[in-house]
């Protein structure tokens, strides 16, 4: 079995100056879709744009991000820290999270309110703790067996449906198997951190601990 955990931002500059496809979601016409997202990111400023994790979604991996892309994100995400409008404690983490693919099949994406700092939930579920995991709103019931993790995704903890639906309502992986894909996932993240971190020096952005900042929302 091949379980990857694949960490994604949600990159989104949504505008009334862009309309918006008459027709959704966005899994089902991703080619409307696609040029939407880009149109709007063009509008806000965005010079360098990464191809999407999947067609149509807003979900862009850490690796296919440009200097210059981050540049932009990080200015945005920062303006009103940078500006002392509100403080560091407000919570700072980006959109995103990570992707759950079993055998090559995407089966959970980062749902609403998500952010890269729900690391901390997977590394829970990896210890054996997943009873109050949360990767945004909707998020499945995950519970552990003799060396396996399972996500039940005919519950959901808010009655919303999963974004976009999984083909199947009960998904059981390996523990061990997810466990490495953990840890290969906070190294992707370790290394994002480290762009981060030289971004902040190069822009003289003058931001402490950017990394954990973003990442991790401390």
């Amino acid at each position: 079995m091949l379980v990857e955990l694949i960490p994604v931002l949600e990159i989104t500059a949504y505008t009334h100056e862009v309309p918006a496809p008459a027709q959704g979601p966005y899994w089902e016409f991703p080619a409307e879709w696609d040029a939407y997202n880009k149109a709007c990111l063009v509008k806000a400023g965005y010079e360098s744009i990464p191809l999407p994790y999947s067609p149509g979604s807003a979900f862009y991996r850490l690796t296919a991000l440009s200097f210059e892309t981050l540049v932009a994100l990080v200015r945005k995400q920062t303006e009103e820290l940078r500006a002392g409008k509100i403080e560091r404690e407000d919570g700072m983490a980006l959109y995103g999270g990570c992707v759950l693919r079993v055998d090559k099949q995407d089966q959970l994406f980062p749902q609403c309110c998500s952010e890269l700092s729900n690391i901390h939930n997977w590394e829970k579920v990896g210890w054996g703790d997943g009873l109050s995991f949360w990767q945004g709103h909707p998020s499945p019931k995950v519970t552990s067996g003799a060396g396996t993790v399972s996500f039940d995704f005919s519950f959901s903890d808010t009655g919303e449906a999963f974004a976009p639906p999984t083909k199947n309502m009960l998904i059981t992986v390996e523990h061990d198997a997810l466990n490495a894909a953990i840890v290969k996932a906070k190294g992707e993240l370790v290394e994002f951190g480290q762009r981060l971190r030289r971004l902040n020096e190069v822009e003289a952005l003058g931001i402490e601990d950017l990394d954990n900042l973003l990442i991790r929302g401390e």
